[in-house]
């Protein structure tokens, strides 16, 4: 029974995942970042190892304007990949178009 609870779990939770993403993706692209965030931040709750929503919903913080959570975002990316260049170039890249030059110019240097 234990096995069985368990798997369903598991399933309910990746399929909640992939559910919530897709969604969250589809609004993005469509440019409705205010139906999008919902989505991406649950999809961001369930799997905060998946890049594509991690980085998406960064961009839909700061296409709303909420620059504050978008930070928060950036922040804990930063914390998990600090050791992968790409990783520190998309953060530059981020932190620049927020205009913080001098945290774009650090995530920078470590690309």
């Amino acid at each position: 029974m234990v096995i069985v609870a368990g798997t369903y779990v598991i399933f309910d939770r990746t399929h909640g995942f992939y559910k919530a993403s897709w969604t969250g993706l589809r609004f993005y692209e469509k440019g409705q970042y205010n139906k999008a965030l919902p989505y991406l931040a649950l999809a961001h709750r369930i799997d905060p190892d998946d890049k594509t929503v991690a980085w998406k919903l960064v961009w839909t913080y700061q296409h709303l304007g909420r620059e504050n959570e978008s930070q928060r975002i950036l922040e804990d990316i930063n914390a998990r990949y600090a050791a992968d260049p790409k990783v520190s170039e998309s953060l530059g890249d981020a932190a620049y178009s927020t205009q913080a030059y001098a945290l774009a110019r650090r995530y920078y240097a470590r690309a």
